[in-house]
This record gives structure tokens, sequence and C-alpha cells, in this order.
């Protein structure tokens, strides 16, 4: 099926990879400086774990790339599954309500998004609570003769009768003739229900996206986001039943699909039925929300991305060379260490070539990984031209270029939604800790001065112990966490 340019809107300068035209494809709006987004939300049975995290880890970066770097404001809804299968067999396992089974895993999983810094949709909508909103759809589309009641008084969608079915993924005839899929599901015996006029029951998986989606967000969404194991069957149903209530040729603009993680030496997808997860909670309590963000961005949103130990030090050490050059920056705009003077028309064509190689990646199917990469080699760049000036240099250049240098990395990383040392996210913790701090480096410095090296020394190795690292500079001292 061929892929179709948006007539009206206005061009981001952004290409994205599109699924139906198998290519990357210009990112257009419909309305200047605003997306509307769809993400597809959890089943809530059961906590989260990393594999489901790093879908809204990755799309949280995406949303963050194009408010902060593009200016296209975001308008975000996402769904809670929170009736279902597998809902009401953990209820009756437990021997408690579905609603209790919802509830708790709902607030767990907002609980596990906040912790790891991603921010929260405008709306969140709950099946449950969209109900009568569902039935009206499915009526709509049973008028149309679109949808069909069986002998169990569930009800279709008639798919041999729409005529769009397979634009996400090309599919056999074989498939496209025997894929009746569910609208409402009628009530069995001991399981909750609503009642339709078809009798009681629930509505089926597909349609609760379709219907609640077209609620807030119309007959055309931007961008509709989500894991790349949803594309097929749950958005490929979406969009035919969706452009069937509508009347459209294309409901959804764009499709975003984010690849699966994946366990080292492990070939599937994590997956709580393969009982190969590893909730949130465990992932946080031996790493920062900062070291999954920069994994998640090391690889490109499409491609599988493996989790390891070795995977998570990587990411460790990626993110400390940049905390450590704005640590190295600060130190140096501070006065707290003299440098030589550098040649500052070097680190201008960096900096120039620097910024609009990240802009470019950005806009290029939002390449994190190569806008991370630009980043790391512009850092060393400037590391390098202050660290080997000649000695014979004036001994106080004009350093307002290290600050630029210094803005340019905060920011880039700030737009991807790092919280870096000073932001706010830090604030409530470093003001007693640097009072501290403070203190403690006035008596190293003072052991030090008194040629006391190994009780210095003692210092220093207690203090990385306990997560914090410190770098003599002469007469004087700084310190940082590590991360």
């Amino acid at each position: 099926m061929k892929w179709i340019t948006p007539k009206d809107g206005f061009s981001t300068g952004i290409e994205v990879f599109n699924c139906i035209a198998k290519e990357k494809v210009p990112l257009i709006l419909r309305r200047k400086h605003l997306a509307t987004l769809y993400t597809c939300g959890p089943t809530v049975y059961d906590d989260t774990h990393i594999g489901h995290a790093s879908t809204y880890v990755k799309l949280d970066t995406i949303r963050r790339i194009l408010n902060k770097h593009f200016g296209v404001r975001v308008f975000s809804v996402m769904n809670i599954t929170d009736i279902d299968d597998k809902i009401i067999r953990r209820s009756q396992e437990m021997r408690c309500s579905w609603e209790a089974v919802a509830r708790e895993n709902e607030e767990k999983f907002w609980r596990d998004l906040r912790a790891l810094g991603v921010v929260q949709p405008h709306v969140k909508m709950r099946v449950s609570e969209n109900i009568e909103e569902i039935v009206k759809f499915i009526s709509r589309l049973e008028k149309k003769g679109l949808a069909y009641e069986a002998t169990d008084n569930s009800v279709y969608f008639k798919l041999k009768d729409y005529r769009g079915y397979g634009k996400l993924q090309k599919l056999s005839q074989e498939a496209d003739k025997n894929a009746d899929f569910a609208l409402w599901k009628a009530a069995k015996e001991g399981e909750p229900f609503w009642e339709s006029p078809w009798g009681p029951g629930r509505p089926g998986w597909h349609i609760e996206c379709s219907a609640m989606a077209s609620k807030i967000l119309g007959s055309t969404i931007d961008i509709h986001a989500g894991g790349i194991d949803l594309r097929f069957p749950h958005h490929e149903n979406e969009e035919a039943q969706s452009c069937a209530y509508h009347g459209c040729e294309r409901w959804v603009n764009y499709w975003l699909h984010t690849g699966h993680l994946k366990l080292s030496g492990d070939a599937q997808k994590m997956s709580k039925s393969l009982k190969n997860t590893i909730s949130v909670e465990e992932l946080l309590s031996k790493h920062s929300p900062d070291h999954f963000r920069m994994l998640c961005l090391l690889t490109n949103y499409r491609r599988e991305m493996v989790f390891s130990e070795e995977a998570m030090q990587m990411a460790r050490k990626v993110l400390q060379r940049f905390q450590n050059f704005l640590q190295e920056m600060e130190v140096i705009l501070s006065g707290s260490r003299q440098i030589n003077d550098f040649n500052q028309q070097d680190i201008f064509e960096k900096y120039s070539k620097a910024t609009e190689d990240v802009d470019q990646h950005l806009k290029d199917d939002f390449n994190m990984a190569s806008a991370l990469q630009t980043l790391q080699e512009f850092i060393s760049f400037v590391s390098k031209a202050i660290n080997s000036a000649p000695k014979d240099g004036r001994s106080s250049p004009e350093i307002g270029i290290l600050q630029l240098s210094k803005e340019f990395v905060e920011d880039t990383l700030s737009n991807m939604g790092f919280s870096l040392p000073g932001s706010s996210a830090d604030a409530h913790s470093e003001s007693s800790e640097d009072a501290v701090m403070e203190k403690i480096l006035e008596i190293r410095q003072r052991l030090r001065k008194d040629r006391n090296f190994s009780a210095a020394d003692v210092i220093r190795d207690g203090l990385r112990e306990a997560g914090l690292e410190i770098k003599d500079h002469g007469e004087k001292s700084s310190w940082s966490r590590r991360r």
C-alpha cells in the first residue's frame, strides 16, 4: 500500500521511518508547533518490567526532543487497559476484585515512570471509564455494515468488507480472509461485565484504543506510538476500524514503533509470559534512571536493544564522561583552576560543526545515538584543546567559549531528559551535601598542606566508596557525584 504525504500541514524538517512506506518520510504536522500523540499504555495486571520501561523512556525522549529542540509542543494521550483476560485471571488467583488488581498495578506503573523521569501524558484514560464511548463506536461500525454479532452475542469486525487492511504489515491473502477480530466480548459466567445492545460483556482489546483516542484526538492523529510487538495485530486493527468509523483513508499519519529489549544471551524479547523479566524497582536498586536512559539512547529507538550489566556499565561510563567534562568546565569557569591560553577559533569551529551535526542527527528519525557520539567527540576536542595548551601562553585566557561549550552539552543532555547536577531534580539533595562537602574538602586540603597525604587519601577513598568523586586542582579540590 502506497504512502501518501499529508496534503496540508507544516513541515518540521524532521524525517521519520514510516512502516507503510518502508522508508523515512517528512514529518508534517497538521498544526504549526503542535503534535498530537497517542501512546498505547499497559495492561495493568503485574509490575512494569524494563522491557516496557525502555519503550516509554525512548518515546519520552522523542517527545522531549520535539518540544525542547524543535519547538513542537506535544499533546499526549495514553490509555490504561484496566479490564482484560489477564487481569481477570490474576484477580481470580489472588481472590480479590479486578479493580483491586488494576488499581494497584496502575499506581505502580505511574510511580515507575516518575522514577525513570518520564513526563506524564496530558490525558490518561481507563477502559473501564469509557465503556459508553466504546459501545457507541461499535454501534456505528455495525450500522455501516462493518461489524456483526456472533451467535454467542460477541461482536466482530467484518474484515472481508473492509478494503484497506494490511497497511502496516504485509499479510497473506489467507490471513486477510480469516482475521475477523472481537470488538465486544460476551460475558462469561463469573466475569465482570457491562450492559450493551448485544447483551452483557466487555470491550475487545483493539477497539478500546480506537474509541478513546478518537474521543480526545478526533479523526486524524499526528503520531501513534508503541512497541514493535503492537504493530500487528493491535495497531493494524486500530487503523482499520478507525478508518472505517471515521470514513477516512488514514487515521494515523505517523506510527512510531520501538524495538524489543532482550537480555544478553536470550534470543527472545523480555516478556512476563516468558518469565524473563526484570522489574523497574529491581533496575533502580542497582542503577540510576540516567544510566538506563543512556542505555536506551545508545541504540536507535527502532532497533532491538540488549540489557546486561556490561551494557549498563558502558552506559554509566558514557554518562560519566559528560559529567566529568561539565565538572571540569565548572572548575575552570569558577576560577578554581588556572589554564594556559588555547586556540579559541578552533573551538568555535568545532562548536559550530557539532551543533549543526546534532541538529541533523535529531532530524534523521531522532537519531540520539549519533547525536550523543557527536557530543562525545566535541567534549574530547575541547578538553584536549585546553589541556594541551602551551605552557608559555597567557595564564588567564578568555574563557567565554568554555561557558558556551558547557551550555551546549548541558542543553543537549537536558533536552534528552537527563537530570544533570544542579538541575531541579537534584537541587533538594545538593544543598545540604554542599555544606558538608565544603567542610570535608577544607579538612582534607589542610591535611595535604601538612603533607599528610595518607590521611587525605583515606578521606578520598572513603568518599569514593560512598559514590562521591574528589579531584585535586593544585591548592584546591572539587567534588561530584559518581553516576
